[in-house]
């Protein structure tokens, strides 16, 4: 029954694997923004969980043979961890000094 799976698999990992790739070159090309940011080390790195995520979604479902009740419990467990490491690092990047910049549009 997963086999059905398998091409979404495919489409959803190697996706992935292009956007963290994309990632790594914006952030060196942005590199001493970055490292003058903790705001955007932060953003930056709740962008590589969630891409991370993905990647893991379509690897958990490339296991062949897998039941379904194994591969839910799996997924459980993936999305405590992946909301734990993205609240945690959402409380790191507000607890930063750097400024934000002001909204240019502004209602009212």
């Amino acid at each position: 029954m997963m086999h059905e799976w398998d091409t979404f698999a495919v489409v959803v990992g190697g996706s992935a694997g292009a956007l963290v790739g994309l990632l790594f070159v914006a952030i060196s090309i942005h590199a001493a923004r970055m490292a003058a940011s903790a705001d955007l080390r932060g953003r930056a790195a709740q962008t590589l969980v969630i891409f991370a995520a993905l990647l893991l979604i379509a690897l958990l479902l490339a296991i062949p043979e897998q039941s379904q009740r194994v591969l839910g419990a799996e997924f459980l467990v993936l999305a405590a961890l992946v909301t734990t490491a993205l609240i945690w690092l959402d409380h790191r990047a507000r607890q930063t000094d750097s400024p934000r910049p002001e909204s240019r549009l502004r209602v009212g």
